[in-house]
């Protein structure tokens, strides 16, 4: 893999696999996505298969078998592996059709696991969707990540190892976001149990939330690369077991101009940086 731009050919890396996830590139094309992530010197990518039910997505994959194996092929010549696909929305009313044709293509693509978010009030019925996706994932080899949020009907880690349990799916994981995680407060040194394929995702943000109403708007625009902002990710990263894979999820506002590869560049020089003074903390 090309190294990283600021290290050397036998600069020492991260231990851990790291991951480009989509909002750090918004906009990107499944493959500008992959390209920026093997030059900016990362392990993987977290792909947009999926957009969530209110926005629109820009590159459409679902259904465009050229495509899904210019991916693979992608994947494959730089050296990138897929961590996860996203976003599977479980709410009233889902195709799960589209679903189950979105966690095929991310099985051909290579992806691990498949990124979930519950926005159904009736747990039964979210339950129920959220098991048929893990027996879906499950036939391609996958794990199904579920991502709480402070605004969904899954609000807490808490809630959401709860709901993975009620589920009863072995290859049912959880989905940690840093931001999330703060805003729901939650505290990154008392965890519950993880189960295998624990997702995690990285970003800095202020330590003061702003109001419930403009929280999505934080997530989605007004993220900050690790170290920037306030949040005790620190605690987070020791919380973690070392084989644990991280992504970069950081649409940064003051970069928003910027081209992929230039945020992707960006992302993954802030990510390694803070990476290594934690290194240099815990040694």
């Amino acid at each position: 893999m090309t190294p990283a731009p600021g290290l050397g050919a036998g600069a020492r890396r991260p231990a851990r696999r790291l991951s480009l996830d989509y909002l750090t590139v918004s906009g990107a094309s499944p493959i500008e996505h992959i390209e920026a992530a093997a030059a900016a010197g990362f392990d993987s990518v977290g792909l947009r298969l999926l957009a969530p039910t209110d926005l629109r997505l820009e590159h459409e994959v679902v259904g465009d078998r050229l495509l899904i194996r210019a991916i693979a092929a992608a994947c494959r010549a730089t050296g990138i592996t897929p961590l996860d696909a996203e976003v599977f929305f479980l709410s009233p009313g889902v195709d799960m059709d589209r679903l189950r044709a979105a966690a095929d293509a991310a099985a051909e693509i290579g992806a691990s696991s498949l990124l979930a978010v519950c926005m159904d009030p009736d747990r039964q019925r979210a339950l129920h969707g959220f098991a048929a996706l893990c027996d879906v994932a499950a036939s391609g080899g996958m794990t199904v990540a579920l991502e709480f949020m402070r605004w969904s009907p899954v609000p807490t880690i808490e809630a959401a190892v709860a709901f993975i349990a009620d589920a009863g799916r072995a290859n049912a994981a959880v989905c940690i976001d840093a931001l999330h995680l703060a805003r729901s407060g939650g505290d990154p040194s008392a965890l519950p149990a993880l189960p295998p394929g624990t997702l995690v995702q990285l970003c800095d943000a202020l330590a003061a939330a702003p109001p419930l109403e403009q929280l999505l708007a934080e997530a989605r625009t007004d993220r900050r690369y690790p170290g920037e902002g306030g949040l005790p990710l620190d605690r987070l990263l020791a919380a973690l077991p070392p084989e644990t894979p991280v992504s970069v999820e950081v649409p940064h506002r003051d970069h928003a101009g910027r081209t992929v590869a230039e945020r992707a560049r960006l992302a993954g020089d802030a990510l390694r940086s803070w990476l290594d003074r934690q290194a240099g903390v815990e040694a």
